[in-house]
C-alpha cells in the first residue's frame, strides 16, 4: 500500500507489479477557478536503486489530482509532490508504494516498456528484445465503444497478432463529441478540460495494455477542414495545454505518442510545431513519438535536429496511382534511412482495406493492401507498419460512408470488418517477422540483377538483409521470375517461400554459388523468399 506522510487520499493507493501503472491521488486544500491553468503538479519518484523520476501530474474533475508512472523497478519508491502555486494539499505529500515482480505472460510487463533501440532503426522493449510494431488503426472506437465492444474488439485484434492500436484522444472532423455526449475540453482561446471525457479513455487505454497492445494516441488533430480539429480551432497556446494534459493523464501507461497529425510542417508551419513539440516534451528522456503528416508528406527536412522526434512517421494513403507506389518504394522511405539521427521509419496509414482507392475508385483489396504493407516494412529497415479496416475506422455500423469522409465507400459494420482477410495477411507478417532476427535486416535493392518494376510499379520487388550476409528477404508481389545477386550474401545458401497469404513455407531450389541466379515464385500471388546464408 502507498503511505503518505500527509496522510489523505495516497493512503488509499495500493502497490502495482513491475511495469504496471502507479497511480498517485491527490486531494487540493482548496477548490480552483481554473485548475488546469494555475496549478501545476509535479511528483518526484525514486526507485529502489535511487534513480529518480518526474512525472507532471493532472487534473481530475473537483481538487482531485493525479498522477501516473510505470516503475520499471521491483521494491520500495518514494514520491514526493510539488506544486506551483503553493496548496497544502498538493504540495510537499510524500509516500512510499511497493512495486513487485510480475510473473504474467503479457509483454509490455514482462519485457517493460518500449523505446527505440540503440541503432536507432527500430523499436525495443526496456530489456532489449525487440519490437516489431504492427498497429490496427481504430480512430473512434475508444469514444463510440461499450465496454462490452471494446473488450471483442481487442480480443480480436489480439488474436491476429497486432500489438498497438492506433486512436484519437479528442473529437476531431468525423465525430464532435463521445457516445455521453461530451467533449474534451470547451472554449478556444482559454480552454476547459472536461475530465470526464477522459475517464472514459482511461479503462478503453488500460484495457490495450492489458492485452498486450500498445496505445498509441493521436494528440492534436491539425487539418485545417474544421475548427473542430483541436490543432487548427486553437491558439498554440492552448494547444500546448491540450497536449501537455493528455501526456500527463496517459504518460504511465504503455504508449508511443502521435503527437500531431496533418498539420503544414514546412515553412512558417514547421517553426509553428517544433515550439509545440518543445513545449510538450522539453527534455530528455524522450518517449518513443512520432508526428503523422498528409499522405506523401516527408517531414524530415524540417524536423530532423529536433530531439523529441524519436519516430519517423508517414502515411502513404489511399491513393492508387504510380506516383503513390513509387513514392513508396523509391521515394523518402526508401531513401532517407540512412540520415543521422537515426529513427525507426513506420507506414502509420497505408490504404486501408474495403477504403475506395482515390484514382481508380474501387476497394482496396487484401492483396492491395498487403503489397503496400510489405513494400512498406522491407524499403527501410524494417521497424513496422500499421494496418487500417474501412468500417472499423470510423467504427461504422455500415449504414453510409462515414461522416466527412463520403467518398471513402460505404464500410461494412466493424463488427464484420474485424475478419476481413487483411487481418489474416497482418497474422502472417508478425508470424514471419517473429521467427527472424528482423532487426538486422536493411535495404538492400542491390540484391536484383533487374527491376520488374521498371516497367510496371505494381510489380515492384524489394529486398532486405543483414549486414553480415546470413539472411535475406525478397518480396515479389506478382508471379514473377526473379534475377538477384548473391556475392554478398554467406555462402552456401539456403532458400524457402513464404505464402505471406497462408503462412505456409515451402522449398525453394537453393543457389549453387554466389553470382547471378533466377528464380520463379512457386505459384500466382505475391511470395516472400527467405536466403539463409551459411546453411545448405
Amino acid at each position: 500500500m502507498e503511505r503518505s506522510e500527509m496522510g489523505g487520499d495516497a493512503e488509499r493507493g495500493a502497490g502495482v507489479h513491475v511495469w504496471g501503472c502507479w497511480e498517485g491521488t491527490f486531494q487540493s486544500a482548496r477548490r480552483h477557478d481554473d485548475p488546469v491553468h494555475a496549478v501545476t503538479l509535479t511528483v518526484d519518484l525514486r526507485a529502489p536503486s535511487g534513480a529518480r523520476h518526474r512525472v507532471a501530474a493532472f487534473w481530475d474533475g473537483e481538487q482531485t489530482w493525479r498522477a501516473r508512472f510505470r516503475p520499471g523497478e521491483a521494491g520500495t519508491w518514494s514520491f514526493e509532490t510539488h506544486a506551483e502555486p503553493r496548496d497544502e494539499g498538493l504540495d510537499g505529500r510524500r509516500g512510499t508504494f511497493v512495486c513487485t515482480p510480475y510473473a504474467g505472460d503479457n509483454p509490455l510487463y514482462r519485457h517493460g516498456e518500449v523505446r527505440c533501440a540503440p541503432d536507432g532503426h527500430h523499436l525495443m522493449h526496456a530489456d532489449g528484445t525487440p519490437f516489431f510494431y504492427l498497429a490496427d488503426t481504430c480512430w473512434l472506437g475508444p469514444m463510440v465503444s461499450t465496454p462490452d465492444e471494446w473488450e471483442l474488439y481487442l480480443r480480436n485484434r489480439a488474436s491476429y497478432r497486432f500489438n498497438a492500436v492506433q486512436f484519437l484522444s479528442t473529437p476531431f472532423r468525423s465525430i464532435a463529441q463521445n457516445a455521453e455526449g461530451r467533449v474534451a475540453y470547451t472554449g478556444t482561446e482559454h480552454i476547459s478540460i472536461d475530465p470526464l471525457f477522459f475517464r472514459r479513455l482511461d479503462a478503453r487505454v488500460a484495457a490495450m495494455n492489458a492485452h498486450g497492445l500498445l496505445a498509441v494516441p493521436l494528440v492534436i488533430h491539425a487539418g485545417k477542414d474544421t475548427p473542430l480539429n483541436p490543432g487548427h480551432g486553437l491558439p498554440r497556446d492552448q494547444v500546448i495545454v491540450l497536449a501537455r494534459y493528455i501526456v500527463a493523464r496517459y504518460g504511465g501507461h504503455h504508449v508511443l505518442w502521435d503527437l500531431i497529425a496533418e498539420a503544414n510542417f514546412h515553412g512558417d508551419g514547421a517553426d509553428y510545431w517544433k515550439e509545440v513539440g518543445r513545449a510538450v516534451f522539453p527534455e530528455p528522456p524522450y518517449p518513443p513519438l512520432t508526428l503523422h503528416p498528409y499522405g506523401r508528406d516527408w517531414v524530415l527536412d524540417e524536423f530532423n535536429d529536433e530531439p523529441w522526434l524519436t519516430v519517423m512517421g508517414y502515411q502513404s494513403a489511399h491513393g492508387d496511382d504510380e506516383g503513390h507506389w513509387r513514392w513508396l518504394t523509391e521515394g523518402p522511405p526508401a531513401t532517407d534511412w540512412r540520415r543521422e539521427p537515426a529513427r525507426p521509419i513506420i507506414n502509420l496509414e497505408p490504404p486501408y482495406e474495403g477504403h475506395l482507392a482515390r484514382h481508380s475508385r474501387t476497394p482496396f483489396t487484401d492483396a492491395t493492401v498487403r503489397r503496400a504493407t510489405y513494400w512498406s516494412v522491407f524499403a527501410p529497415p524494417p521497424a513496422g507498419v500499421a494496418y487500417g479496416a474501412h468500417g472499423i475506422w470510423s467504427w461504422s455500423d455500415g449504414t453510409e460512408a462515414p461522416m466527412a469522409h463520403k467518398d471513402t465507400g460505404v464500410p461494412l459494420p466493424w463488427r464484420q470488418a474485424l475478419d476481413m482477410p487483411g487481418a489474416t495477411s497482418m497474422r502472417r507478417l508478425a508470424e514471419l517477422m517473429d521467427s527472424l532476427p528482423w532487426w538486422t535486416l536493411r535495404p538492400s535493392p542491390d540484391l536484383l540483377a533487374h527491376q520488374p518494376g521498371q516497367a510496371d510499379a505494381r510489380r515492384t520487388v524489394v529486398a532486405t538483409r543483414s549486414d553480415d550476409g546470413t539472411l535475406a528477404l525478397i518480396y515479389i508481389p506478382a508471379e514473377e521470375s526473379v534475377s538477384l545477386r548473391l556475392d554478398g550474401l554467406a555462402q552456401p545458401i539456403g532458400a524457402s517461400w513464404y505464402d505471406p497469404r497462408t503462412g505456409e513455407r515451402l522449398p525453394a531450389d537453393s543457389p549453387r554459388g554466389p553470382g547471378d541466379w533466377t528464380v520463379r515464385t512457386p505459384g500466382s500471388g505475391d511470395w516472400v523468399l527467405l536466403l539463409e546464408g551459411g546453411r545448405p
